[in-house]
């Protein structure tokens, strides 16, 4: 997957000329190009919450974070504050010009129709003059995860 540090004061708008990939496919069957800079953050961030630190080799070695694994983990009173923690983590260390607004984390204790599923919400921005943008991770108990 491709990472593309996106410096926060530089504001690509011209979407002709592609910026960087998107990590789903294009009709073709190819990686579908980014070409403004906030929505290769958002990619960057997905790849950040779904990668595990040691997947990648060489300098990118503890690039990721844990959170696949607490997702599948047993659902214990700390459960919330150690995906939190991780989510944080991650993105401080690796992604430094996200800023997270808000970090929203539903498990059955809050919500009983979720039984046994986790959902994650993060709102964040990438800096001056970009929008507000959303991440939804969802686990179930099937252990399916999505992220919208």
């Amino acid at each position: 997957m491709s990472y593309v540090f996106v410096p926060p004061s530089n504001i690509n708008t011209n979407t002709d000329v592609p910026y960087g990939i998107s990590l789903s496919f294009a009709d073709n069957g190819v990686f579908r190009s980014v070409g403004r800079n906030d929505e290769q953050s958002l990619e960057n961030f997905k790849n950040l919450l779904l990668t595990f630190p040691g997947e990648r080799t060489g300098d990118w070695i503890t690039f990721g974070c844990n959170l696949k694994s607490l997702l599948f983990s047993q659902n214990t009173d700390e459960i919330k504050s150690d995906i939190q923690d991780t989510i944080l983590d991650a993105t401080s260390q690796w992604l430094p010009y996200i800023n997270i607004i808000t970090l929203d984390i539903i498990t059955a204790a809050d919500e009983p129709n979720l039984d046994n599923a986790i959902n994650v919400r993060i709102t964040f921005t990438v800096g001056a003059g970009f929008r507000e943008q959303t991440i939804q991770i969802n686990a179930t108990e099937s252990g399916v995860i999505t992220i919208e």
